[in-house]
């Protein structure tokens, strides 16, 4: 799992940053050095899967975001307030404002967006020269009929969640021999 957060100076303008998710692998990384350039503070957070298992989604993604605002000083600026994209987290040490959709709602959030969603895919890349069988370079580790035959035809990799469908599904049923 990537976390990431931006800081950006107040009136920035970024054209053309939005909703990582709207936006195609070419256009996310051509606006990459903008972000970069234009935030006055950057910081990323990569959560290992065997963690994920190991501590649940729910304690990750504190985590994740506790340490990445920690990096950006939230706690230490009372004023500061932490934009999050999603439904509310318990138990984070700062103070922080939930917005569903946010990646489209704020461009703090589309930025951090974007810094998350080109770090992941960097890392699936490289994934893919360890473990080829599973084409992650194209599918970026996303469940596609192709990924899903792979899992059935070798079974997972030590970077797949153990914990998620369809590895827990499968491994129910016994389709895996021993795990890797």
């Amino acid at each position: 799992m990537v976390t990431a957060g931006v800081v950006l100076p107040h009136g920035a303008l970024l054209d053309g940053v939005t909703d990582s998710k709207c936006l195609s692998d070419a256009r996310r990384r051509a606006l990459l050095p903008l972000i970069l350039e234009t935030c006055v503070g950057h910081s990323i957070s990569i959560i290992e899967a065997s963690e994920i298992d190991r501590n649940g989604m729910a304690e990750a993604v504190r985590r994740a975001f506790s340490s990445v605002a920690a990096d950006l000083g939230a706690g230490e600026d009372p004023s500061m307030l932490v934009a999050i994209d999603g439904l509310p987290v318990q138990g984070l040490p700062f103070d922080a404002c939930f917005l569903c959709k946010g990646d489209r709602r704020s461009l703090t959030i589309a930025a951090a967006s974007i810094v998350a969603k080109v770090t992941r895919d960097d890392i699936m890349i490289r994934a893919g020269d360890e473990y080829p069988a599973y084409d992650f370079p194209r599918n970026k580790g996303y469940l596609t009929p192709g990924h899903l035959e792979a899992l059935r035809r070798v079974g997972p990799c030590p970077i797949h969640r153990r914990s998620f469908s369809p590895v827990s599904e499968m491994t129910a049923i016994g389709l895996f021999g021993r795990l890797r």
